[in-house]
């Protein structure tokens, strides 16, 4: 299959454009790819996991969530229910141009996403939450500090300045500003992954998590499929968050795209 990328835009669930990199365009069954927070379309292991799928018949869709990479917008922290609804965009639009989606990826952040879309929608045959994290509660504190939710009860937004990720073409050496607003967190601390997570009746999902993930504990991993009715669970022994070894990268290639081909597991209804 010869290489194609073609970059296209779509309104998503909010009107804003989001814009995406098309591979494989002329590929008849599709898989969505979609990067974690602070992250686009070219970050993680996205693109060379859209050329492990291609290597087996797959064409994929990665996003730029709005206000990520190249896509408009306001950047947020805790908006996974708005940005499940852009996957249901997304999916939308591939299905106006006559395709069919047979996998949806969602990596730290997404990886919770796709779980939320999974579970209200349910019309994709294979799922794959990479270091997704079901307890919400955990890990604000260690992120913004142990007086973070009383400084927003007091001041309802602070800004917050990381090393830039979001967009593959700006100096990385330059920060990325950006406001926490008290609803974020209210979003956040509200979410039980439980019910989202027991709603998916027909989707099949893997979870795949590194052990050594100090982001998002493995633990995270287990609840997720300790609750998820058709689930299978994948444990890469030492891989970190974002599987920075090539060993680890490896497995994960070969894990997912095992995943999204066996054509012996049932597809959804």
């Amino acid at each position: 299959m010869g290489t194609q990328e073609r970059r296209v835009t779509f309104l998503g669930a909010k009107g804003s454009e989001i814009v995406a990199t098309w591979r494989e365009p002329d590929v008849q069954d599709v898989v969505l790819l979609c990067h974690g927070l602070g992250d686009h379309k070219d970050a993680f292991h996205l693109p060379a996991l859209a050329t492990a799928l291609a290597g087996s018949g797959l064409g994929s869709l990665r996003l730029d969530f709005p206000g990520n990479g190249e896509s408009p917008g306001e950047f947020r922290y805790s908006n996974m229910r708005d940005e499940a609804e852009d996957m249901r965009a997304a999916v939308k639009y591939l299905r106006s141009q006559g395709k069919s989606i047979v996998g949806l990826v969602g990596h730290s952040k997404a990886g919770s996403e796709v779980i939320l879309y999974a579970g209200k929608y349910d019309d994709i045959p294979r799922v794959v939450n990479i270091a997704g994290r079901f307890n919400n509660q955990r890990g604000i504190k260690e992120r913004f500090g142990e007086d973070i939710f009383e400084r927003l009860e007091r001041e309802g937004q602070m800004q917050i300045t990381w090393p830039n990720r979001s967009n593959p073409d700006i100096d990385p050496s330059k920060k990325f500003v950006w406001t926490l607003y008290k609803e974020d967190l209210d979003n956040r601390m509200t979410l039980d992954m439980d019910p989202h997570s027991r709603a998916i009746k027909h989707s099949r999902v893997l979870t795949i998590h590194g052990s050594a993930d100090a982001t998002i504990p493995v633990e995270d991993a287990h609840s997720f499929h300790a609750h998820i009715p058709n689930s299978e669970l994948c444990v890469v022994e030492g891989a970190d968050h974002n599987y920075r070894r090539p060993e680890h990268a490896k497995v994960l290639f070969e894990k997912v795209v095992s995943f999204l081909t066996d054509a012996e597991k049932p597809a959804a209804g």
